[in-house]
């Protein structure tokens, strides 16, 4: 088979079937879709082979429990047979055209493939769709952000190969994944032709992962320096002004990604993503929003929480922000150096074994 369509899968039952059925209707016919059961206790797997005894382009893998789809994903990659690897979650579907389009793609040259979505709730409602801007892709896009669900993407088989396979990871397991096929010279091709139907619910595994890691802004001696410097950086009287360094720094850094070969835009996009950019922050609440005091090796910081997979990354993006945000950094140091402020040591603050002090300004945690 040319496409090998990878859906792990646990105790979905009857709701599977629509799932299954949107790669079935495939326009392109020469996929299979291997269905990895993680330990389903329910009719799960009953459903599935009853399924592809009509179609046998569809095979179930039943394995153990794992609790985590990427040792399903590993355990059915060791069983496909596709050039093309594209990924489903069973509650997921496919548009009759999408298989088709990743095909042109691969064969016109490109290595992942990204695709356009509209996020549907449990009664078929439009939640919301990808925009143009929001399929912008750079390494260091891919860096700082989850970028592509993994029902959205696909690639080349070796390319998961090359970059160690799926990695048990606490949360975000596609973004460690893509970031590492990144870190290996492979690019991603985007299109915003939304021929993915998601799921729309809070409740997603996305939406649940605790944040192990502070990004830390700046640090003080004690505890209630930082507080108080915490309440009076989120005061109304400030919000303009980090704003208005949010966006310096924020065109800056977009301009520098958008010279390189790098960049990539969504295939027939002659948009502005800074124009774009600029007014979701205009929108958005305070750049700082959201910050905590966190116990750091050089005293107390003020930090944001990180939701990334491994350590490894999260060094990584704190030294990109404290690289790439120089005003916006001034701008906090300048408001909070009154009471006693100072920048810390380029590293980031593990959570583990440390709890964040409760405070009761808005915007933390």
């Amino acid at each position: 088979m040319r496409v090998s369509v990878i859906c792990p899968t646990y105790n979905r039952s009857q709701a599977i079937r629509s799932t299954l059925a949107s790669v079935a209707r495939q326009a392109f016919p020469d996929w299979e879709l291997l269905v990895a059961s993680d330990g389903s206790t329910d009719d799960t797997d009953d459903v599935v082979r009853a399924v592809s005894a009509d179609e046998p382009r569809i095979r179930l893998i039943p394995t153990e429990p794992h609790g985590d789809p990427s040792e399903p994903r590993n355990i059915a990659l060791a069983q496909a047979s596709g050039d093309i690897v594209a990924y489903l979650d069973h509650d997921d579907r496919f548009r009759p055209d999408h298989l088709q389009r990743v095909v042109d793609l691969v064969d016109g040259g490109a290595e992942l493939v990204a695709m356009g979505n509209v996020y549907r709730d449990g009664h078929g409602i439009e939640k919301r769709r990808s925009s143009s801007f929001a399929m912008c892709w750079h390494p260091e896009l891919q860096l700082l952000s989850a970028m592509f669900e993994t029902s959205r993407v696909s690639h080349r088989r070796e390319l998961v190969d090359e970059a160690g396979g799926w990695r048990v990871v606490p949360g975000f397991e596609d973004w460690d994944l893509w970031q590492r096929m990144a870190d290996h010279g492979h690019r991603f091709t985007t299109v915003n032709e939304h021929t993915v139907r998601m799921l729309a619910r809070d409740g997603s595994r996305r939406h649940t992962i605790p944040s192990r890691y502070r990004l830390p802004l700046v640090v003080f001696d004690e505890p209630d320096q930082a507080r108080l410097a915490l309440s009076e950086l989120e005061s109304d009287r400030h919000t303009q002004r980090l704003r208005a360094a949010s966006i310096v720094d924020m065109r800056a850094w977009l301009a520098r990604l958008m010279e390189s070969p790098d960049f990539v835009r969504p295939n027939g996009w002659s948009g502005d993503p800074v124009r774009h950019h600029v007014q979701r922050v205009t929108k958005a609440h305070a750049p700082v929003a959201g910050l905590v005091v966190s116990r750091h090796a050089d005293g107390w910081a003020l930090a944001q929480p990180l939701h990334c997979p491994t350590a490894d990354h999260a060094d990584r993006i704190v030294a990109a922000a404290h690289r790439d945000r120089p005003t916006l950094l001034g701008e906090v140091q300048a408001i909070t150096a009154p009471f006693g402020a100072r920048f810390p040591h380029v590293r980031p603050v593990r959570t583990s074994g440390l709890a964040d002090l409760q405070t009761t300004t808005r915007g933390t945690s």
